[in-house]
């Protein structure tokens, strides 16, 4: 419910001032440029990641083999990586159309998946269209793969659980094409094209603030809860995004890395408009280093973030303390230099 309240809030902070600099037509190419450099091969990637998890599940439903069964664990990984970069462009009016939670609302609800099963009907699109968010989609998938070192041979024990989770692939594929479809056909000449002195009808102001949401989601709901750093509760393993398959570090270094690439990389970068306008060159190198600094304490780590949490939390303090300060670069130094308001965070989602 709080992230069905937080698309409305946006809306009413929406009066709030983003003060454009570039030239109507100049600013359009960029965000043209942004969408066919950045955003469309993230979307494009999740689509076709997961495209190769529904054929490997078919695959493993003939052959009910070892090899086969970690290929469709290697692929969630994959699958979920590519969706975490994707997350990097789940702007305002994409997250009211509520991909983000159909496609990985964790924690997946085990109760429920376990008794949707136990239904032995047809897991088609259809039927989970009826069902929740946290019975379907990466989340799901992971338990279905991951939970206990008996999921194989629950697999092969069990014919509707293996339609289960090629139900829930095919119904992960419909909402990658649906998500890809919304761009292509409805949103994406509104973003090129949004240019208004409002915060969340400005491309500048709406992008980059994504950038700063993931990475405030990342510092606080994927790593300060759970590990309950600077909170009056314990370490709780269980709000980890991908905890039962060992992942979670990873998928939060995938958006890392999105982000680095779309800053520094990519044809189409933020870090070019910064150049333009910080004349003393300060921000960009700075923003380098911190990007260092973070992955440089990532691989201190000496065990996935899941063993660390439930073995020694306060070793994740200095990758918290790391995100703070890359945070802080975006959310203040950056959003001045750029004039874009920042606008409050979802930590509920990304």
């Amino acid at each position: 419910m709080m992230k069905n309240y937080f698309y409305y809030f946006l809306l009413f902070v929406s009066s709030i001032a983003c003060t454009p600099s570039e030239d109507n037509n100049t600013n359009s190419q960029f965000y043209q440029n942004y969408y066919s450099d950045n955003i469309l091969p993230a979307l494009t990637t999740f689509k076709q990641t997961t495209e190769r998890q529904v054929s490997l599940i078919n695959d493993f439903q003939k052959e009910k083999s070892i090899a086969n069964f970690e290929k469709i664990q290697q692929q969630w990984l994959t699958c979920a990586v590519s969706y975490s970069k994707a997350r990097v462009y789940n702007f305002v009016e994409v997250k009211k159309q509520f991909f983000d939670i159909r496609i990985y609302n964790f924690p997946a609800n085990t109760t429920s998946i376990e008794s949707n099963i136990k239904e032995q009907t047809t897991f088609n699109n259809a039927y989970f269209a009826r069902k929740s968010s946290t019975t379907k989609g990466l989340a799901a998938m992971e338990y279905l793969l991951f939970d206990t070192s008996e999921s194989l041979d629950l697999l092969h024990q069990d014919v509707h659980r293996n339609n289960y989770l090629l139900g829930i692939a095919n119904e992960l594929l419909q909402e990658a094409n649906s998500l890809l479809r919304f761009w292509e056909e409805e949103y994406k000449n509104q973003f090129i094209n949004a240019n208004d002195k409002l915060c969340v009808n400005n491309a500048r102001c709406i992008a980059f603030n994504q950038i700063i949401n993931v990475l405030d989601v990342a510092r606080v709901t994927k790593l300060e809860k759970p590990a309950g750093i600077n909170t009056l509760s314990n370490p709780s393993v269980t709000l980890l995004e991908a905890f039962r398959s060992g992942n979670s570090l990873a998928l939060i270094t995938a958006q890392l890395n999105e982000i680095e690439y779309i800053y520094f990389n990519s044809t189409t970068n933020f870090a070019s408009l910064v150049n333009d306008i910080d004349t003393d060159a300060v921000l960009s190198p700075a923003i380098k280093v911190a990007f260092e600094n973070v992955y440089t304490e990532i691989d201190t780590l000496d065990t996935n973030l899941e063993e660390a949490i439930v073995n020694n939390p306060l070793q994740t303090v200095s990758i918290y303390n790391a995100l703070n300060e890359l945070i802080r670069l975006f959310s203040v130094d950056g959003a001045s230099l750029l004039s874009v308001t920042t606008l409050p965070t979802d930590n509920d989602s990304d």
